[in-house]
């Protein structure tokens, strides 16, 4: 008996799909990022200034450091790809980037503070509420009971439980976090997506509402209306962890509480620090 083996058609298939699989899981995009990959030793005497960001500040970074490097010769910034998580902190503790910058609700001793702005909701055309009471705001989030228009339910559109924005908004309010952080918990979003992503998404779907600073909803020009959440101040901090042996890295950080500076962040919708 001959048990050599012949492939059959159907034999040919399965071949076909496992290939498919395995090229469709190489290209799918990478989930966020939490960690930097290692970059060549840093020397306090070197020009070029590293800077770390989740991606809630990702642009705002982007905008000041360019700024910065265009009103001075030899200005050398790196704004890496936004850290989500404690990976901005993270990567300045291993010394693998000079600036960390963090969002807040109060300051840490160890950052600067250079900015603010109030942690709102961007809200989708179909949403009537502007100032928002606890009640109401507890039925946004978990649907109870939660509807702008009859027969239509809000809809949550959830950052990532890594986000910073999420962060704040549980510590905001502890009868809340469980909700917010299970609603947060199946959220993955790709490493390259756009930072402002989820406004976006909020302004053209109907009865649907993101967390969402307010600076950057102004910067950006997303055509939402803002939600106040229902707290005395919903004001945050953008602080800057900034080496104290590196000499460029110090200069960034004079430059962003300078006059020079400050104008930029009122200019872009953010408020300054520094009367």
């Amino acid at each position: 008996m001959d048990n050599r083996f012949f492939p059959t058609e159907r034999t040919y298939l399965w071949v076909v799909i496992l290939l498919i699989n395995v090229l469709c899981a190489g290209c799918s995009p990478p989930n966020e990022r939490t960690q930097l990959d290692t970059p060549p030793p840093l020397s306090a005497h070197k020009s070029t200034v590293r800077i770390a960001t989740p991606r809630a500040a990702f642009g705002l970074i982007k905008y000041l450091a360019q700024n910065y490097m265009d009103e001075g010769k030899g200005r050398s910034v790196i704004v890496e790809e936004p850290l989500a998580g404690n990976g901005p902190q993270l990567a300045y503790e291993a010394g693998l980037v000079d600036v960390a910058i963090g969002i807040h609700w109060r300051l840490k001793k160890t950052a600067r503070e250079f900015a603010r702005t109030e942690l709102v909701l961007a809200l989708g055309p179909g949403i009537s509420d502007r100032q928002l009471s606890l009640e109401r705001l507890t039925q946004f989030v978990d649907g109870s009971q939660g509807t702008a228009v009859p027969g239509r339910d809000i809809k949550y559109l959830s950052r990532s439980v890594h986000d910073p924005l999420t962060q704040l908004f549980a510590d905001a309010y502890p009868s809340l976090a469980a909700s917010v952080l299970a609603a947060a918990a199946g959220v993955r979003v790709p490493a390259d997506e756009d930072s402002m992503a989820f406004p976006r998404k909020t302004a053209v779907k109907r009865n649907a509402f993101c967390l969402a600073l307010e600076g950057n909803l102004r910067m950006y020009g997303i055509p939402t209306w803002i939600g106040r959440l229902p707290m005395g101040s919903s004001e945050v901090s953008l602080t800057a962890d900034v080496s104290e042996t590196h000499r460029a890295a110090q200069a960034f950080l004079t430059y962003l509480v300078s006059s020079q500076g400050q104008g930029a962040l009122l200019e872009l919708g953010f408020r300054g620090v520094v009367e």
